[in-house]
């Protein structure tokens, strides 16, 4: 996969942001089977480093869990053989 962003924008607002793509091959053809993109600006509850790193937690864990379902569903529809 790759990672696009990750990290603090600051503005107005202060927020971790987090943009990556990830694939699934299949290890026999290397063709891509499956492809998930994340993309999520999660807000952080004030302008200080520590609710920054918060922040980017948050955001880091709501897209392991998005990849996660994503995934699940993959493999439900497509067991391995």
């Amino acid at each position: 996969g790759y990672i696009y962003e990750f990290g603090e924008v600051d503005g107005a607002d202060v927020l971790s942001r987090l943009n990556y793509l990830v694939r699934l091959r299949d290890r026999k053809t290397g063709e891509v089977v499956w492809t998930h993109t994340y993309n999520h600006d999660e807000p952080a509850a004030e302008k200080t480093v520590p609710a920054v790193v918060i922040a980017m937690d948050k955001n880091v864990q709501r897209s392991v869990q998005e990849v996660n379902s994503a995934l699940a569903e993959y493999f439900q529809t497509n067991p391995p053989k």
